[in-house]
């Protein structure tokens, strides 16, 4: 048998571990390519090269994150993240508060926001639409944007929530229409 090889991320983690990076960033740029909104491999392409993007035509998420922490007053981080507790992309405000552990809160928020979606199924009163959480040190808004993923905000109890829950609104099909 000859020929080109099967293209897989297991292939492009194979040259990666064995030392040829620029072999397996390029699998996962062929992978993108045929899966644009394919999160985990954004994922992976932007943690083997931070420094160099996606490539072009790639929506870089980041992007619409940045937007929302730098447009809503208070805001300290805004996430891409999977019902699983895993975060695709995430954009931090520059002020972020060293005792402030935001990604691990948005973690267990994630499971909490599953248990709520399917209690919402399960009463049928409809799909989530968002959810805010209220503490004393931080405010969390978490809005479902598919059945896999949403967005997570945190952000300082006199922040703008208002502003916040807008840009998390119209945001949110950007993101859909990404990731499909």
């Amino acid at each position: 048998m000859s020929g080109s090889p099967i293209i897989t991320a297991t292939l492009a983690e194979l040259f990666i571990k064995q030392g040829h990076l620029e072999k397996g960033i390029e699998i996962y740029r062929q992978l993108l390519a045929k899966e644009p909104g394919n999160a985990g491999y954004i994922k992976r392409l932007r943690e083997l090269s931070p420094e160099r993007g996606l490539g072009e035509g790639i929506m870089d998420f980041r992007e619409h994150l940045n937007g929302i922490v730098n447009s809503v007053e208070g805001c300290l981080l805004c996430t891409l993240m999977g019902f699983d507790g895993i975060e695709i992309d995430s954009a931090r405000a520059k002020e972020l508060p060293d005792d402030y552990d935001l990604p691990s809160v948005l973690i267990e928020y994630a499971g909490l926001l599953s248990k709520l979606k399917a209690s919402n199924m399960n009463l049928m009163v409809g799909g989530l639409k968002e959810y805010e959480i209220c503490s004393e040190k931080a405010i969390a808004l978490l809005r479902p944007i598919n059945d896999e993923y949403f967005i997570g905000m945190t952000m300082t109890p006199g922040g703008n929530i208002g502003k916040g829950r807008y840009m998390l609104r119209i945001t949110a099909p950007k993101f859909v229409e990404e990731l499909s």
